[in-house]
């Protein structure tokens, strides 16, 4: 079950104990000693009630930036047929049935979702990919010195920044608000596409964004044209659950 753990971004030492433990024993060492998974099972536990606190704080959000991370969460578990609900039991299971082998007692039953996860080695995960932080370009690359380029660069990025700001508040627009919001987002990333595409800025990417974007791709198991496919299932989630506020 290690393939069905992740952690939250910065707590990974309890895993790679776990793995550790793992690897120990298949290798035909001894069965860990009870403090050993006590204590490994503590840190899962902290780190789990970590993950789901900022899951909650995720869905219950009012920012824009932060309901459409949640709904890309959701739609990527729903391309391997699962919810958040199989992630969080998955992992409640493990704590429990470490805790009872340090006590003695039989391990607890999986529930039906579980074993299948198992079977298929697909726990999913409560890892945050990485984040990226940097920004493709500065402004200040060779492309930019066209002053036509560089103003159209300029003020896609200030409406874009505009549209975040504005998004803040997402949460307590009316249902046709939202709709129209989403609307507006994906407006803005049709420019950015005509833009890379029609100037062909690609090859100007700073080698810090492609980094980090790879390492995010590599976080969420996902190739570059997955990640778009699922930012549109993402929005298509986000549209529902407006139209369900016209209801």
């Amino acid at each position: 079950m290690s393939e069905a753990i992740g952690t939250t971004q910065g707590n990974d030492n309890f895993y790679l104990e776990l793995q550790r433990m793992s690897m120990e024993f298949s290798s035909g060492g001894s069965p860990p000693e009870p403090s050993r998974v006590v204590a490994v099972a503590g840190k899962m536990e902290d780190s789990f009630n970590k993950y789901k606190d900022m899951i909650s704080r995720l869905s219950l959000s009012q920012d824009f930036q932060a309901l459409e991370y949640y709904a890309l969460t959701v739609s990527n578990l729903k391309r391997e047929n699962m919810v958040l609900s199989d992630i969080e039991d998955s992992v409640q299971w493990q704590i429990n049935s470490m805790k009872a082998f340090a006590t003695g007692q039989s391990p607890p039953m999986p529930n039906a979702k579980t074993v299948e996860m198992m079977q298929k080695k697909s726990g999913g995960s409560m890892s945050s990919p990485p984040t990226i932080v940097s920004t493709p370009f500065t402004g200040q690359e060779a492309c930019f010195e066209d002053s036509t380029i560089r103003q159209t660069f300029l003020t896609l990025q200030s409406d874009h920044e505009n549209l975040i700001r504005m998004g803040s508040g997402y949460g307590s627009f009316d249902p046709l608000g939202k709709l129209a919001y989403l609307d507006q987002m994906e407006k803005i990333e049709e420019r950015w596409a005509l833009l890379m595409t029609k100037l062909d800025l690609g090859q100007h990417i700073s080698r810090e964004f492609k980094d980090e974007t790879s390492a995010f791709l590599g976080g969420m198991n996902l190739s570059v044209r997955e990640f778009f496919e699922l930012l549109e299932t993402s929005k298509d989630w986000l549209r529902e659950r407006a139209n369900e506020g016209r209801l």
